[in-house]
């Protein structure tokens, strides 16, 4: 058996791992935090032995596109009255010089898409508020994040809110696009 047949059957036989960020800013965080060192916490009950091949999969809010690194398994949490995640630490196989503009290529690819949702905003546009995931940390809603939250719970459209903010369209349209990263807001 050739190496590359060896590492061929080693992807066959890994372990698939899902690693979901609420928003693209939360890839961003998450790199510049954990991934920019060459591995990655996934929260899950899975067991990976050490050394174990692993594919890990990273998405935003679970949708394409979605980037898959290869890894192994080399340290594992187990919960502990409940103060910690069970989970497994992974290091990414391919050196950080490979994997640094795979990641960042995705991150742009996904910033991309949200900016062609921002072009797409027309006068119709509607939203739906969620203030269920609570307060972003180190974010604080400020007065135009609030009245635009407000009023799209109101039922207003993108048109009507240009109508009643006093900032101009450009401030809104950037505040909504923070909205929507950080998951507060989403298109109806």
């Amino acid at each position: 058996m050739t190496k590359r047949d060896s590492d061929e059957a080693d992807l066959l036989d890994s372990q698939h791992l899902a690693v979901s960020f609420e928003s693209v800013q939360g890839a961003r965080d998450a790199y510049e935090m954990e991934l920019s060192k060459g591995g990655v916490f996934v929260a899950t009950e899975a067991v990976i032995s050490f050394r174990e091949p692993v594919e890990v999969a990273f998405s935003v809010q679970g949708k394409p596109p979605v980037l898959v690194l290869r890894g192994e398994g080399v340290g594992r949490s187990e919960s502990s009255q409940g103060n910690r995640v069970p989970g497994v630490a992974i290091a990414f196989i391919p050196p950080m010089q490979e994997v640094r503009p795979l990641f960042l290529s995705w991150i742009e690819s996904m910033s991309g898409l949200e900016s062609e949702a921002l072009e797409s905003l027309t006068p119709c546009t509607t939203f739906s508020v969620h203030l269920e995931n609570g307060e972003k940390e180190g974010y604080e809603l400020d007065p135009l994040s609030v009245s635009i939250l407000e009023l799209a719970q109101a039922g207003f459209d993108f048109e009507r809110m240009l109508e009643v903010i006093p900032e101009s369209e450009e401030q809104i349209r950037a505040r909504v696009g923070l909205l929507l990263d950080l998951g507060r807001l989403r298109f109806t």
